[in-house]
């Protein structure tokens, strides 16, 4: 610290008073006259003069404590630091209980470290020692808490910021310092209550509010965090001091799902010219949040030009590509990251091994989902291995060999797992579906209402009762025991009669009853109460345009769905599929082709392509079309339908059948 900085410190301080120390009237009349002189000089600034006129006071008194530490005083605004130390020592010694050089000389060893972090105790000593003798030193007080604050001793700093509030309430800075001390203590509401009880300082106001914004975030009152960040935005200028304002904000609309928010304030970042990749990165997880995948892929694209092995961009990277259904490419994209740990490594820590885990079981859906089964069963079985007590891991390899064709070694381990964990839900849904496909379906349905009773014991009217219905009713659903599912809908919804989730399973289960006004009458229901339930919309759109029914009504249906979620295949599927019962065959095409490139082993979507071919007469894609949704098929009565228009086309045209086979 300079001898400038020190004497703007000092000008604080009591004003001296005349040396009381025993001696002769004449020379403590002689010292005094000295030492008023040289208080005159040092506040001319005339430093040297007054230090020496000190000295001639000290020849008359030399045992005066209050000459002494005047002289501290001149001493340190000249920079004579060593000289200074002296006297600070010498004053202590003929009074202890004097506050003040303990003072100077707390601030003269904390100008002299080497750096700020280093060496603080002597300083520390003597400013303590400095408050003990004189609690209300403010000065004192105010320094003695900065080096709490710096040597990161959180419980002095807070107490003694607080000690300084009280005697100051109007230094509005000090609540900032106290709240911080505070939040490093993990007194989060603590911290927050001190800056919600500050007096309003325009000086501080952008700070107290970065800090409040901080502080919400911190005690996940996300709703009070992200409006505070929204006021501090507004009031900070541009620049990049406001770009990670945003970027904090941002991350928090994330993690509340709200995306498109989330998507508008990071865009404005990147726009505004940060180029932090990280801001690139949480931009591509708030477009992939908001379904705007292509945009997603070109940020995250732009991320991994800078740094190719970036995790995050890779593996969000791969999860809009698959949204995409570009399965392939995302595959490729883990098995690149997997490539950049190595899995022998003796001690791998937590956080490596815990994002290993999560790429090799997103690897393993994606497996899955391209029928490579035998690839899906061996990573499952890898990961069960080498984390053995991984619920996730064994319930991934319960699914993979179930879809693989293993059922009896899917059945055999999910009754392993459920005889561990009878409590888990996803274990007893699990072998309850395994069970039904092995074609005991009341025994599965039973295991699922004893669930049910149990909930309805422990939690009447919570939201695992209402989970147990739909799990109920789906199995039914998917065995096409409809009005089994129906009737487990319906007493759901006497307990819980503003479900959506039940209301909308209950339109579904209609329409599979052909009991079309009904269903019709569930899902506006539905939409009663959230206007953009996608699934409703799409589902009820579907179901009018495959009845042909109201089809221009069905068309804004769907479109109203896919302006949510435009790259979803189903609603992509949906609107070919209106186009083609309007005979606007254009359409249809660009759009079942669309629905075709995310999804395409989805049997469906295949069958409507055939359709569409055969009625423009495209017979060669037709039955190219047909037969890969025969493949795919796994419903027997759709399977049945499918293989009927193949086989009719096949006998209709047997020349271009056999052309094709030929040429496959």
């Amino acid at each position: 610290m300079t001898a400038l900085l020190l004497t703007a410190l000092l000008i604080v301080l009591p004003t001296v008073q005349s040396p009381t120390d025993p001696g002769s009237h004449s020379e403590q009349a002689r010292a005094y006259y000295h030492f008023g002189l040289a208080q005159f000089l040092r506040l001319e600034g005339e430093h040297e003069r007054a230090i020496e006129e000190l000295n001639r006071a000290l020849e008359y008194d030399p045992e005066s404590s209050s000459l002494h530490f005047s002289l501290a005083q001149s001493l340190a605004d000249t920079g004579l630091l060593d000289e200074s130390i002296n006297e600070c020592k010498k004053a202590i010694k003929l009074d202890s209980l004097n506050p003040d050089p303990h003072f100077l000389l707390g601030l003269i060893y904390r100008s002299r470290l080497p750096r700020e972090s280093e060496g603080l105790e002597p300083a520390i000593e003597e400013l303590a020692r400095a408050v003990e003798l004189e609690p209300r030193h403010v000065e004192a007080l105010s320094a003695l808490a900065q080096l709490y604050f710096v040597a990161q001793r959180w419980e002095d700093a807070a107490r003694t910021y607080q000690d300084l509030r009280t005697l100051r309430p109007d230094i509005h800075s000090v609540d900032l310092f106290q709240a911080r001390a505070l939040a490093n203590l993990d007194r989060t509401e603590e911290a927050i209550n001190v800056l919600q009880g500050s007096s309003e300082d325009p000086a501080l106001q952008l700070r107290r509010l970065e800090l409040l914004a901080e502080l919400y975030g911190r005690a996940a009152r996300f709703d009070d965090a992200i409006h505070t960040y929204e006021q501090v935005v507004e009031l900070t200028p541009e620049g990049q001091h406001r770009w990670g304002l945003q970027f904090a904000l941002g991350r928090l609309l994330i993690h509340q799902y709200r995306f498109a928010e989330a998507e508008k304030v990071l865009g404005k970042v990147v726009e505004g010219g940060s180029t932090d990749p990280q801001a690139l990165v949480e931009l591509g997880k708030a477009q992939e949040g908001s379904r705007h995948y292509p945009a997603a892929v070109e940020s995250f694209r732009r991320v991994l030009k800078q740094e190719p092995n970036n995790e995050e961009a890779n593996y969000y990277m791969a999860s809009s590509l698959r949204n995409l259904g570009r399965r392939t490419e995302a595959i490729e994209r883990l098995h690149h990251l997997l490539s950049l740990s190595d899995p022998a490594s003796a001690s791998p820590s937590p956080a490596t091994q815990s994002s290993r885990t999560r790429l090799r079981q997103f690897l393993g859906v994606l497996y899955q989902e391209t029928r490579q089964h035998e690839m899906a069963i061996e990573l499952f079985r890898d990961l069960c291995k080498d984390q053995p007590d991984d619920v996730h891991a064994k319930l991934g390899l319960v699914y993979a060999l179930k879809e693989g064709g293993r059922l009896d070694e899917a059945r055999k381990l999910s009754s392993e797992l459920l005889a561990q964990e009878p409590e888990d839900r996803n274990i007893l849904i699990t072998h309850a579906r395994i069970l039904s496909i092995d074609g005991e379906l009341d025994a599965a349905a039973q295991l699922l209402k004893e669930e049910l009773r149990r909930k309805q014991e422990s939690s009447p009217g919570g939201e695992e009762v209402e989970e147990c219905y739909l799990s109920v009713s789906q199995l039914y659903s998917e065995h096409r025991h409809y009005d089994m599912a129906r009737q487990v809908l319906e007493e759901g919804l006497a307990q819980k009669p503003g479900s959506q989730a039940l209301i909308f399973n209950l339109g579904s289960v209609f329409e599979r009853l052909n009991q079309i006004a009904t269903a019709e009458e569930q899902f506006k229901k539905v939409l009663a109460e959230n206007p953009e339930h996608s699934a409703a919309l799409n589902y009820l759109g579907y179901m009018l345009a495959d009845r042909e029914l109201r089809l221009e009504e069905a068309l804004g249906y769907i479109e109203r769905a896919l302006a949510q979620d435009p790259h979803n295949g189903a609603y992509l599927d949906s609107l070919g599929w209106v186009y083609f019962k309007l005979n606007k065959f254009e359409l249809a095409e660009e759009n079942l082709k669309q629905a075709v490139q995310i999804n395409d082993r989805d049997p469906t979507i295949l069958e409507h392509l055939g359709d569409l071919y055969l009625r423009l007469g495209d017979h060669f894609r037709a039955l190219d079309y047909y037969r890969k949704s025969v493949a795919l098929a796994e419903d027997p009565e759709e399977l049945e339908k499918v293989e009927a228009k193949l086989a009719s086309l096949e006998k209709e045209f047997p020349e271009k059948s056999r052309y094709r086979e030929e040429n496959d």
